[in-house]
């Protein structure tokens, strides 16, 4: 590990400080929300479409227009509110037990922290994550919701033990995808200077966990 650049992390961390403190908080505070709505004995009827649709609506509004931080930080709470929405849809329509969805976030929150580490040590070493190595992880999330939409339109064409184990690989890959995803964001953040964007940095944590614990619920449902 480079001495120089392991110190130029450290010291960004400490000038930093104050700010990742909110961001974790943030990011904390937010998944609760989420966590509490999807634990909720009732919630309101609404149509998972239509929840898909205000979920992309909100997260183009975070990242794409410039809204002061007390705003996006209300519409950030209403994004985190709507995934709860939708994770309490997909707990009655699928059937999920609370020893499923413990085992994916204890899985989502090792793999988070792990990535975590990772991100911090290559930056440490000298490894500076860029655009490109972002834009390689933008393909492969597109490519992977591809395959599986694709799957979803032919998934009645195979066996359910074959479906099981396709519906696995794409978990497996899925998981591997958001972990480097964890890597990159936290390269990213603190090579950038976000200045008081608090909320961006929190938001692409968010959705990193959010998208481990969906693939990591999903094959851990597969298995019981």
């Amino acid at each position: 590990m480079n001495a120089a650049a392991a110190a130029t992390v450290f010291t960004a961390m400490y000038e930093k400080r104050a700010f990742l403190a909110r961001v974790f908080l943030t990011l904390f505070v937010q998944l609760c929300i989420t966590y509490y709505v999807m634990n909720r004995k009732t919630n309101p009827d609404a149509n998972i479409i239509v929840l898909f649709i205000a979920i992309i609506a909100t997260v183009f509004i975070l990242s794409a227009v410039s809204l002061p931080e007390p705003v996006k930080l209300l519409l950030f709470t209403v994004f985190s509110y709507l995934f709860g929405l939708v994770f309490f849809k997909m707990k009655e329509d699928h059937d999920y037990n609370s020893e499923s969805i413990n085992v994916a976030i204890q899985g989502a929150a090792s793999v988070f922290l792990s990535m975590m580490v990772v991100g911090l040590t290559l930056l440490a070493g000298g490894v500076r994550l860029g655009y490109k190595f972002g834009l390689v992880l933008f393909f492969s999330l597109i490519a992977l919701i591809i395959a599986r939409l694709v799957f979803f339109v032919t998934a009645g064409t195979g066996s359910g033990h074959k479906m099981s184990d396709v519906r696995k690989a794409f978990s497996a890959v899925g998981i591997l995808l958001f972990a480097l995803y964890v890597l990159y964001t936290t390269n990213r953040i603190l090579q950038k200077n976000y200045r008081e964007h608090y909320v961006t940095a929190s938001l692409s944590y968010y959705l990193d966990f959010i998208n481990l614990f969906s693939n990591f619920v999903s094959d851990s449902h597969d298995s019981f």
